[in-house]
């Protein structure tokens, strides 16, 4: 059972009969002139709020991961949607960025590569220059995968310099080296941060609303399936 602040349980009763039960103890307090420091109403008002919110949240999610999980088919790497899945949520954790950043990000990646490995590689790389740059991780990302396609000019958007010997070659190999020895780490030290850890706090924060929109819609669809 999935325990949410304010007096409210997850379970099969779903948020219908949670609003319910909450509207019922109002009416009775009422009927019994009680008043509370924390309105009832109040609180069923916040109740719903929240719980639209996480199924929302769950939804959006759901969608992302199918959304990964056929760019991963198609190039011919299901058998790694559980790894990714994996890699995805420890990142993430680690360095506060939420997944919704992470996954367009090493799909666009990984559609660039073609392997899982390097566009693993390229999204720790994505983490260690947008915190250096102050660039979004979208930004860095399609940056980098413009290097990736032989564009290595586009780095120059990123306060990057780059010598015209290193341009003409075309060697993103060697690029991607010299990059990940100047800025590695730097996602870890922003991570360590009072910033960052709130970021962390946030994402585990997020995740919990993901678990109870995921708990929501299984709850209301089994109700659904017993009328």
């Amino acid at each position: 059972m999935i325990q949410i602040p304010i007096f409210y349980n997850l379970n099969k009763l779903g948020l219908t009969g949670a609003v319910k039960e909450l509207k019922k103890l109002s009416n009775q307090t009422k009927a019994f002139g009680l008043t509370s420091t924390l309105s009832i109403g109040a609180a069923t008002a916040a109740l719903t709020a929240y719980t639209k919110k996480a199924v929302t949240a769950a939804i959006a999610d759901q969608k992302a991961q199918a959304g990964l999980t056929q760019t991963l088919k198609n190039l011919g790497q299901a058998y790694a949607t559980d790894e990714v899945t994996r890699y995805i949520d420890a990142l993430q954790r680690a360095t506060g960025t939420s997944e919704d950043l992470l996954r367009p990000a090493f799909e666009r990646l990984v559609r660039a590569t073609g392997d899982i490995t390097e566009a693993q590689k390229l999204l720790n790389l994505t983490l260690d220059l947008s915190a250096a740059t102050g660039k979004t991780v979208s930004q860095t990302s399609f940056t980098l995968t413009r290097a990736y396609n032989g564009q290595l000019t586009s780095l120059k958007k990123l306060g990057i310099n780059l010598s015209e010997v290193e341009i003409k070659s075309k060697d993103f190999m060697a690029v991607q080296s010299k990059l990940e020895t100047m800025f590695s780490g730097t996602a870890a030290v922003a991570a360590s941060t009072y910033a960052g850890q709130l970021n962390i706090l946030k994402v585990s924060a997020d995740e919990a609303a993901d678990v109870i929109g995921i708990a929501l819609i299984e709850s209301i669809s089994s109700l659904s399936g017993q009328n």
